[in-house]
């Protein structure tokens, strides 16, 4: 959680200094944790108390409110009292509109007991935590929602949560209808991710935020650096060179001034890695004359690992507009503008001027931790747009 709202304070892009749209956020959710164990019989079946210090709906409530807060005005107001337990739409229509000219959207977390008849049980599910069908699987529930309203009408933006999410690495204790304590922080980091899941297309279903931004938010913002980026960092600055990796472009001048490769243009470095070269899972080389237009062009297909995934994503969210650059070994090969966020971790190192034999050497010199692979021919058509120019 700490890691969450500290990525998201990072994640600033310029908007217009006017006053901000204007959210509430209304917490009516339970924060039960249950361990729901569904039996062949009815006779067998049980509820319990999970054992695991873990609020689902403060967590959601600070997950609703540190996402909103980047782009919006947030203010925490209470449900009123004739509301607490949701009466009907109408009620709170009339209620969410008489808000206008004080917000303009609300934003409601609560929760429905619901039936789970997904599973065929009908068991009656409330709050959130683990469910298991007789021992055989294990899913983590939520029964929490995150409904966005428009003050303008009253309107809510409805949204078709999964309630359910499989949790494949759960280990039972030896008696199956009882809560293996050693599996808090597994259940509840699932717990978690549902819950992001349900906040995040509620976002996206009321238009609050883009889906690129959504994906950096949700899926990179709990990045926990890699202890060799700072390795790294050391390094570049104990020798004033600068590892393999793609590095962000300083706006001020530094120690780290790098001509690009066959260019006469010149670009000052930050030292920070975003990511390096053990973050590469693969380098392959392209070679295209884009349809007879242009003889022995040739560049190159990096592929990330999980980690140099998010964190480009991440390089690419805050750079928008701006150029990141690519190093190899003390070099600048590639300095281009970002143009859209890359989510994939799949970039192509693609310039005019360089040729096949450009290419190759550039391809040798990138170590990857598990090796090279053979070269493969692939059309440069084919490969996803990323940053920078277009052939």
């Amino acid at each position: 959680m700490r890691s969450l709202l500290l990525f998201l304070s990072l994640l600033t892009i310029a908007t217009p200094a006017t006053s901000k749209i204007k959210v509430a956020v209304v917490n009516d959710a339970d924060s039960a944790l249950i361990y729901e164990y569904v039996a062949f019989t009815i006779f067998n079946n049980s509820e319990n108390r999970l054992p695991c210090a873990f609020n689902p709906s403060t967590y959601a409530e600070q997950i609703v409110v540190s996402g909103l807060s980047e782009k919006y005005e947030v203010s925490k107001i209470e449900l009123p009292s004739h509301l607490v337990g949701y009466p009907g739409i109408q009620p709170m229509k009339k209620w969410i509109k008489s808000l206008i000219g004080q917000f303009d959207y609300v934003v409601l977390i609560e929760s429905h007991n619901i039936t789970d008849s997904e599973h065929n049980t009908n068991a009656i599910l409330t709050g959130a935590g683990l469910y298991s069908r007789a021992g055989l699987s294990a899913e983590v529930y939520s029964t929490l929602s995150v409904t966005v309203y428009a003050t303008s009408d009253g309107k809510p933006f409805y949204v078709n949560s999964q309630y359910f999410k499989k949790v494949n690495e759960y280990k039972y204790s030896e008696v199956k209808n009882r809560f293996n304590p050693e599996m808090c922080d597994y259940v509840v980091t699932e717990l978690k991710g549902l819950i992001d899941e349900h906040i995040c297309e509620s976002f996206k279903v009321a238009k609050l935020y883009s889906e690129d931004s959504l994906f950096v938010i949700f899926q990179c913002a709990s990045l926990q650096q890699q202890p060799g980026i700072n390795a790294a960092l050391e390094k570049n600055v104990r020798d004033t060179t600068l590892v393999t990796g793609w590095y962000y472009i300083s706006e001020t001048p530094n120690y780290f001034e790098r001509k690009l490769d066959k260019s006469d243009e010149t670009y000052f470095i930050d030292p920070k890695p975003i990511v390096t070269e053990r973050n590469f899972s693969s380098v392959e080389m392209y070679e295209t004359n884009f349809r007879g237009s242009r003889p022995d062009y040739a560049g190159l297909v990096v592929t990330m690992d999980e980690y140099g995934k998010k964190a480009f994503a991440l390089s690419t969210y805050k750079s928008y507009d701006k150029r990141l650059a690519f190093i190899v070994n003390n070099k600048l090969v590639y300095a281009p503008i970002v143009q859209t966020i890359v989510r994939d971790g799949i970039t192509n190192i693609r310039r005019f001027e360089y040729n096949t034999n450009d290419a190759n050497a550039l391809k040798q010199e990138i170590k990857v931790p598990k090796g090279l692979p053979a070269a493969k021919r692939v059309r440069a058509e084919d490969l996803p747009p990323i940053q920078g120019e277009k052939p």
